[in-house]
């Protein structure tokens, strides 16, 4: 809020009108007469001011507010706006200290505790920002602002229901409030209760029709459960939520439509929204090349059940360590007594930066003078995206856990290959390529297949019928896909899809679209979590076949099934990722299984289903090649991996640019 003083002379009278009439823009035009006829009056330049800022001018607004600060240096009305103004030009620092000079002079302003306390959580000093959030709540309990904002911190602090209580007490005072329902809906989301995360982005809406962030959660967590009775609206909408506004998020977008063009506009809006603060400079000052090369890996994966782990441990283990020091960031959710201490041990320094604040973790990463900063996280769960915009080392890389670009001009390279962003692509990626010659995803050649004898029956599987599966999660699954699989069902006489027991809309969801397609629902067969990553790709050998999503493939999905000898067959789409499997299979020597259309996409599907001798060459195929293709060849993964560092390093020391490296 803009304040002005109010004044009953006869010349400010018209303003003062105006501007609670909401007419800015004629306020502006009458008050700079006014503020010539009388240019020491600090109530015209407020009413200025206040009345830019209204109309999103805030370079101006902030002139006009200095110029009244130098006519009254504590005039506590004129200081509030210019810390509003510093705020939202995300100068936050300096907007601190005016909020404190303001609090100063008034320990009960509430409204300044709130603005602080934005401040202090824009720059991510959460424990500030609780602390001055609750001491606008203590001065005024019906203050809906501070209780919806105390609601977003303490979400990202991983305590939804704390969270949710907040925005309870938000409704409470304002029933009507859209963000506090959005909101709501963010924190019901982290507690697994979609369906009323659903409800409450629903009724964002109904107070704000407009509302296009609760509207792309809402589609996007309808993708979660299988809800397709918007997927319609949701593929219209793709094509404006997110591209001429911030409503669908650039990860949201992966799963909804295949569009390298649109995902491309979708995270360059997004980078410019939420990394409004030009990044920092940063330079080496070596000249030579040091003996080893220091990669900081930055991650919240960094644990045993999560895929980007499983798949990272085996590059960890193979990196050079005489070439490369290598330091490690954690800042996964839960600790894991003993459980990483073989992997902890492929580091030089490995370090748990889980409650460590922005600014501490920038000096902690720049005092290790990186030369190449990884983000193994990008736009998914608990990144630390805005990490890297504050620049934690030279050179820093978008890597393995987002397939996409990023949209950030901080992020100098994508590592990729030639079939996840062939050239005809390359135009929608904002990074730097770092072409790897074969697949860009690694493989732990050493992960260990339970042992254990089972059987079909211990899975609930038929004993002698074709065993189709998707363990994909039930987002990336759309309606294009499932009809297909459904119509495959109905051609081949008691095959089943066996799909991972995920959440419990989804099932039923999934069921009820089967029986809409005249299958019946008992056909789809769940498969309920297993101990450990071993034991799931021990019981993959009961499938025949693995059958790929469009938009958002399989990624690691694809790579446990050929590492456990079952055949994945994929069609090859546009955008990165809906070419990863694509490129797994290209690395594993099995192109036959990719690819381009739907028909032929379901085509092949029931030649093998229809051709056991087909599909067990297939088989017989993919085990031979298993100990020397590409795709599993870990050390040969890490040495590419690393010339495309060495190559990016060097150009940093040749004082070049980054550019295109193929490996």
């Amino acid at each position: 809020m803009y304040n002005y003083t109010n004044s009953s002379a006869n010349p400010l009278n018209e303003l003062v009108a105006l501007f609670n009439q909401g007419k800015f823009g004629q306020v502006v035009q009458k008050g700079e007469s006014l503020a010539r006829l009388y240019p020491k009056a600090v109530v015209i330049l407020n009413l200025l001011g206040a009345s830019h800022a209204q109309m999103g001018n805030v370079d101006a607004a902030l002139e006009k507010f200095e110029k009244s600060r130098k006519l009254e240096r504590n005039n506590l009305d004129t200081l509030n706006n210019i810390a509003n103004c510093l705020k939202l030009l995300q100068r936050h620092d300096e907007a601190i200290a005016i909020y404190r000079k303001c609090l100063d002079a008034n320990r009960n302003n509430h409204v300044a505790w709130n603005n602080l306390g934005a401040c202090y959580n824009a720059l991510y000093r959460q424990a500030e920002a609780v602390e001055a959030y609750r001491k606008s709540i203590a001065i005024n309990a019906g203050y809906a602002p501070a209780w919806n904002n105390l609601g977003n911190v303490l979400l990202d602090l991983g305590q939804p229901e704390q969270a949710i209580a907040a925005y309870q007490r938000t409704l409470a005072i304002n029933p009507s409030h859209a963000d506090a329902h959005s909101h709501m809906g963010n924190a019901l989301k982290e507690l697994g209760r979609l369906d009323e995360a659903i409800a409450s982005y629903a009724r964002a809406l109904e107070f704000k029709p407009d509302h296009v962030v609760a509207e792309g959660m809402m589609l996007h967590q309808m993708q979660h459960i299988c809800d397709w009775s918007r997927h319609e609206q949701m593929l219209s909408r793709c094509a404006v939520l997110g591209v001429e506004t911030a409503g669908i998020t650039p990860f949201a977008g992966l799963s909804m439509e295949d569009h390298p063009q649109r995902q491309l506009v979708r995270a360059q809006k997004y980078a410019a929204e939420q990394f409004k603060i030009p990044p920092a400079p940063l330079k080496t000052g070596r000249t030579a090349h040091r003996q080893r090369i220091r990669i900081g890996y930055f991650s919240a994966d960094f644990h045993e059940n999560h895929p980007v782990m499983q798949l990272f441990t085996g590059v960890a283990r193979n990196h050079d360590r005489a070439s490369f020091e290598l330091f490690g960031y954690d800042f996964s959710g839960k600790p894991e007594p003993g459980s990483k201490d073989a992997f902890k041990a492929c580091f030089d320094v490995y370090t748990d930066v889980r409650n460590t604040d922005t600014d501490a973790l920038v000096a902690l990463a720049r005092s290790h003078e990186l030369d190449i900063a990884v983000d193994l996280n990008g736009y998914t769960a608990q990144n630390r995206v805005h990490w890297f915009q504050r620049r934690l080392a030279p050179l820093q890389v978008n890597f393995l856990g987002y397939p996409g670009t990023m949209g950030a001009d901080f992020l100098d390279y994508i590592v990729a290959d030639p079939v996840v962003i062939p050239d005809e692509q390359r135009a929608f990626y904002s990074e730097n390529l770092i072409w790897l010659p074969h697949c860009y995803l690694p493989n732990d050649d050493q992960r260990e297949i339970a042992s254990a004898a089972t059987s079909r029956a211990d899975f609930d599987l038929p004993e002698d019928a074709v065993v189709f599966c998707c363990f994909n999660l039930p987002y990336k699954i759309s309606p294009r896909e499932f009809g297909i699989w459904m119509r495959v069902l109905g051609k081949v006489d008691g095959s089943v899809l066996w799909l991972s027991r995920s959440n419990q809309w989804a099932i039923a969801n999934l069921r009820k679209e089967a029986a809409a397609r005249g299958i019946d629902p008992d056909r789809l067969v769940l498969a309920g979590r297993v101990p450990e990553n071993a034991d799931h790709l021990a019981r993959l050998k009961h499938a025949d076949l693995l059958l790929d999503t469009f938009a958002y493939n399989a990624h690691a999905t694809a790579c446990d099934a050929l590492w456990a000898g079952l055949p994945v067959v994929t069609k090859q789409g546009k955008q990165f990722a809906a070419r990863v499997a694509a490129s797994a299979l290209t690395a594993a020597g099995l192109p036959e299984l990719i690819t381009s259309t739907d028909d032929e996409y379901e085509a092949l599907i029931l030649d093998l289903a229809m051709d056991r001798g087909k599909l067990a060459a297939i088989r017989a195929k993919l085990a031979a090649n298993r100990k020397t293709c590409p795709l599993f060849d870990t050390a040969l993964f890490t040495r590419n991996l690393e010339d495309g560092f060495r190559q990016a390093y060097q150009r940093l020391l040749d004082g070049q640019l980054p550019a295109d490296i193929r490996v």
